[in-house]
């Protein structure tokens, strides 16, 4: 009985120190609160696979550097092998279809043909 008269008279106390007010009213504060634009995480990731396969693309690309040649848009995203994955992806398909046409045509020489 005696432990629950305390915690009933504590309850009470903090109640009415919350609904205490200092007595000074002061005009509420107005804050200017700017947000930059920022991506979703679908956008964020789509730029990440874009910016891996630009890379992949380029001239000079070295496919062993890998991960280490990492766009500046992937930093901080999870899950950045599985984007490097997805561009690889799509760098193989860009070359099976240019393989492709290039195999179509007789006057193509850029896939050498035995």
């Amino acid at each position: 009985m005696r432990h629950t008269a305390a915690a009933l008279l504590a309850v009470v106390c903090f109640a009415l120190a919350g609904c205490s007010s200092s007595g000074e009213d002061e005009p509420a504060k107005t804050v200017t609160v700017t947000a930059s634009p920022s991506l979703s995480d679908a956008e964020a990731r789509q730029a990440c696979v874009d910016g891996w396969l630009k890379v992949m693309t380029a001239d000079g690309y070295d496919p062993d550097r890998g991960l280490d040649a990492r766009p500046g848009v992937c930093e901080g995203l999870p899950g950045q092998a599985t984007m490097y994955a997805e561009a690889l992806q799509a760098r193989n398909q860009a070359n099976r279809d240019e393989l492709d046409a290039c195999t179509e045509d007789p006057a193509c020489t850029v896939w050498p043909m035995p």
